[in-house]
């Protein structure tokens, strides 16, 4: 599995099921494994028979919750993670797990609290160091998350290429882009296959016809070759972004298009369910409802700043805003990039 050759990887631990089928730590193994291929119903299957041999085998719960962060239920993951604190509330991994699932649910705070366990249990642990940058990075504090990082790196071991990624993104959300693209080049001079690392340097840079880097992310889709179903959705994107740079139209759209694919299949989405959820906004907010809510906001002279992404809506709720007879639209231009 290290090596990449995951199918291999499959193969030998099914070998070893078939040997020993009470063997639980192969089915957790297995469980994760058959997250990375993109198959996550029979991933948890594998995780649960895992549990079912071994209620206390910690490192199931964490692959449990490894699924569900996969397709972005994280409050399944975090109730796997929180099932097995109960039992053993001073691992490593959970705690890091842990931490990681609350970024993604914004509890910050909650998050530096779980990533300050981890790394009281395990000081010497680089997983515990980049959950800790994880959270202090969510929350703005971009100096202690690097030093975080810094220190992870230090440590080395299985967390060494993800703290290094994770570094070159802080430097350049830094202004930093010369040392955020040394760091890259760096992690793919260790790490060939790093999916997420040629992501970032797909960003990074502008390339042009025969560009070396362009062939080697090739080679990592080509037939034969096996990545996990995310490494592959991170390479399809660079290599989208790298045929956009050179010019060729129809690459990049085979690429994007079949990344774009790959993910959708990690999560879960209906439009009827959608459709119902959006029906059912005005009938909760009716007449009724707005003249009983009526005179309960909290009058105050501060500005109100819209922030957002392109094309999220920002306009739109700068527009509704300044339909109130008490509020108006500030000069975007000098309101820098966000609305006021």
């Amino acid at each position: 599995k290290r090596l990449g050759r995951l199918e291999e990887a499959r193969q030998q631990y099914e070998a070893a099921l078939t040997l020993m089928p009470g063997y639980a730590e192969a089915h957790s193994n297995l469980g994760a494994l058959l997250n990375d291929l993109g198959r996550p119903d029979e991933a948890l299957t594998s995780i649960r028979r895992a549990m079912d041999i071994n209620p206390h085998l910690s490192d199931a719960y964490v692959n449990a919750a490894g699924v569900e962060s996969a397709r972005r239920r994280y409050a399944d993951a975090l109730r796997w993670l929180d099932g097995m604190l109960n039992f053993a509330p001073l691992h490593p991994g959970g705690l890091a797990a842990k931490a990681s699932v609350l970024v993604n649910l914004e509890r910050y705070e909650e998050a530096v609290e779980a990533a300050r366990q981890a790394v009281s249990a395990a000081p010497q642990s680089g997983d515990a160091q980049v959950a800790m940058a994880e959270a202090l990075h969510a929350q703005g504090h971009l100096g202690p998350a690097l030093s975080a990082l810094d220190k992870a790196v230090g440590l080395g071991g299985a967390s060494l290429e993800k703290a290094m990624v994770r570094r070159a993104s802080l430097l350049m959300e830094q202004g930093e882009k010369d040392s955020a693209r040394a760091e890259l080049e760096k992690v793919l001079e260790l790490f060939p296959a790093s999916a997420s690392a040629w992501l970032s340097l797909s960003d990074m840079k502008r390339f042009k016809a025969g560009d070396a880097d362009l062939a080697r992310m090739e080679r990592l889709i080509a037939p034969g070759a096996t990545l996990s179903l995310q490494d592959s959705m991170a390479v399809r994107f660079a290599l989208g972004k790298a045929w956009m740079d050179i010019g060729d139209a129809d690459k990049a759209f085979d690429n994007l298009d079949e990344g774009n694919r790959q993910m959708r299949a990690t999560f879960e989405y209906d439009a009827k369910d959608t459709s119902a959820w959006i029906a059912s906004i005005p009938k909760a907010y009716d007449k009724a409802a707005m003249k009983r809510l009526g005179g309960g906001g909290a009058p105050s002279q501060s500005p109100v700043f819209v922030l957002g992404m392109p094309r999220s809506g920002t306009t739109l709720i700068e527009q509704i805003l300044a339909s109130h007879p008490s509020v108006f639209g500030a000069d975007r231009k000098s309101a820098g990039s966000g609305k006021s």
